[in-house]
C-alpha cells in the first residue's frame, strides 16, 4: 500500500481509472481527469488537487475511500463531491503537505 501518493504519480496516471470500494455500489470506477498544482507560499510545501469523474452518476458521500490503481497500487484517499452534470459526478481531493527533504 502507498503511504503518500505524490503529484508526479497522479500526473503520470491522468485519464486513467481508479477503483473505489463502496459498501452499497461495490466497485466504482473513477477517472482522474485533472491534476492541478496550487501555489504555495513556501517551497517547503507541495499543494495540488485532483478531479475525478464517475460517468455512472452514483452519489458517493464525502469520506475516505480505499482506492486501487493498476500502476499506483492501493491507498486511502479522502474525496469530496463537487458537482454533477450530464457527464457524471465529479469528486475532488486536495493535498497540501510538507515536501520531504533529502
Amino acid at each position: 500500500m502507498i503511504e503518500t501518493p505524490t503529484r508526479v504519480m497522479f500526473d503520470s496516471n491522468l485519464n486513467t481509472k481508479f477503483k473505489v470500494r463502496h459498501e452499497v455500489y461495490g466497485d466504482v470506477d473513477l477517472e482522474l481527469i485533472d491534476v492541478t498544482c496550487t501555489p504555495n507560499a513556501s517551497s517547503d510545501y507541495e499543494g495540488f488537487s485532483l478531479t475525478f469523474i464517475d460517468a455512472t452518476n452514483r452519489p458517493l458521500p464525502q469520506q475516505t475511500y480505499a482506492m486501487e490503481h493498476g500502476e499506483m497500487g492501493k491507498f486511502d484517499l479522502f474525496i469530496v463531491p463537487v458537482k454533477s452534470d450530464a457527464r457524471g459526478r465529479y469528486y475532488q481531493a486536495i493535498f497540501n503537505r510538507l515536501v520531504p527533504q533529502n
